[in-house]
């Protein structure tokens, strides 16, 4: 009766015998809530982070995605739109570009949304090649201590993220375990059946064998890792999620949009498009009213980063390709970098020009500038601002060239304009006066409107 027990347990203990090596993570796992054990040699890891262009959105060229009969049709139409004398390159290079949207309308004349590409860097030396970081947590806190007011920016979007890690096929492995476990035996044993004659008599002992085995076939490939995040008004948090054979460590970068508070109260600006240039007719120049919405706060702007990793480091047989024979130690290490600057003063600083008449000393107040009709109103009560130096030196060469002797200019692209040295109520009256050849010689460029810092009060004796 004792037999069958003792093979049972024997059976249970041939199961235990046998157990996967490879489909395995670890063979043993002992977790630390912080590194620093003193007593073993700790990864010196760092963390950096630095801004790169943000990378433009990558498409294939149209005429890559067209029927032969279409290619040729986009050939004609792009050819004919070229102008006369073009080389074949250009047409080469207007027919690989990718088709560009159309611009937002005033989109121009926003300044207060940012894009910041960040390339996330965490160096150091790990003790052994099967040790890496299986988790990596990123935090960016818009503000430091040197500017307390956040508020005057937020995180709207998390757009791209970039990583060195594909999807590699490594190959396959194979792990056969056998055991046999024998209970029992055959033997022979000699009895006396009569007094008078002996006969070999075989005795069959209760025996029992068992056998198992167990094999394993792993193809190691390296998977792509997860990338997670969330944003709150002031806090952007990236998270990797590695896994077996992937290392985190070295570098990733991910791309954010940002959006600035704006300086309250509308302020009209303009563009003036000539398509042929001084020839234009006044009639013909395309005017664009917009308002420009541009950061309240031209200070730079600056985050903190701090993170987080998760370590996995191997303290016996980590020689080994396959993980499943591995004694893992698994702890945290917390990062706290320097502050990252994403925008300087001269990033987020934004000027607005004008043209005006009067001294090179006078401030602006003292000077006749050009106002332009404001179509809501119906009134010459704006003041005539474009965003670059470049737009209103092409501004006054037009002028120049169309305000003639005796011939004051009335209007540009159907909205009149005229010289003031203030706003007005328009229709003539007040200091409001038509611009002369005269006085459009004596224009000059002036920077009129954008966050500027306050000028100090001039001093009078």
């Amino acid at each position: 009766m004792k037999r069958p027990c003792a093979a049972a347990c024997a059976a249970m203990l041939l199961a235990g015998c046998v157990s996967p090596k490879l489909t395995r993570h670890y063979e043993s796992m002992e977790k630390l809530a912080v590194a620093g054990d003193p007593t073993s040699k700790e990864p010196n890891l760092t963390l950096s982070m630095f801004l790169a262009q943000p990378k433009k959105a990558e498409q294939d060229p149209l005429i890559t995605r067209l029927s032969a009969r279409a290619q040729a049709e986009l050939i004609r139409s792009v050819a004919a739109t070229l102008p006369a004398g073009s080389k074949s390159d250009a047409l080469l290079s207007a027919l690989v570009s990718p088709a560009a949207p159309a611009p937002a309308a005033c989109g121009w004349a926003d300044a207060t949304s940012l894009s910041r590409r960040v390339t996330i860097t965490v160096l150091g030396d790990l003790v052994h090649p099967a040790d890496r970081i299986d988790k990596l947590q990123f935090d960016l806190v818009l503000g430091d201590a040197s500017d307390p007011a956040p508020q005057r920016a937020t995180f709207v979007s998390w757009d791209r993220f970039d990583t060195v890690y594909g999807s590699y096929d490594l190959g396959s492995a194979k792990y056969t375990q056998s055991r046999k476990l024998d209970l029992g035996k055959t033997g022979t044993d000699t009895a006396k059946l009569a007094a008078d004659a002996g006969s070999a008599v075989k005795v069959l002992d209760v025996g029992y064998e068992a056998s198992n085995s167990l094999e394993e076939n792993m193809k190691y490939s390296i998977r792509r890792l997860s990338v997670g995040g969330a944003l709150n008004d002031n806090t952007a948090t990236l998270v990797q999620e590695g896994g077996p054979y992937i290392n985190l460590l070295g570098s990733s970068s991910a791309t954010f949009s940002i959006k600035l508070a704006k300086k309250e109260g509308p302020l009209p600006v303009q563009s003036f498009s000539m398509k042929d240039g001084n020839k234009t007719a006044p009639d013909d120049v395309v005017v664009v009213n917009c308002n420009a919405s541009f950061p309240a706060s031209k200070a730079k702007l600056v985050a903190n980063i701090s993170g987080k990793a998760v370590l996995r480091t191997v303290s016996l047989n980590h020689a080994t390709l396959s993980e499943g024979d591995d004694a893992v130690v698994v702890k945290t290490h917390v990062f706290n970098g320097p502050p990252l600057t994403l925008a300087d003063t001269s990033e987020l600083e934004v000027n607005y020009y004008g043209l005006v008449s009067c001294t090179s000393r006078a401030g602006k107040e003292e000077c006749q500038r050009l106002f332009i009709e404001n179509l809501s109103e119906g009134k010459v009560t704006d003041e005539v601002l474009v965003p670059s130096v470049e737009a209103a030196t092409t501004l006054r060469a037009w002028l120049l060239a169309n305000v003639k002797p005796g011939k004051p200019l009335h209007a540009i692209g159907g909205q009149r304009v005229g010289m003031s040295l203030s706003k007005n109520d328009g229709g003539g009256e007040g200091n409001f006066s038509l611009l002369t050849a005269e006085t459009a010689k004596s224009l000059r460029i002036m920077l009129l409107g954008g966050n500027l810092a306050p000028r100090p009060p001039r001093q009078t004796n």
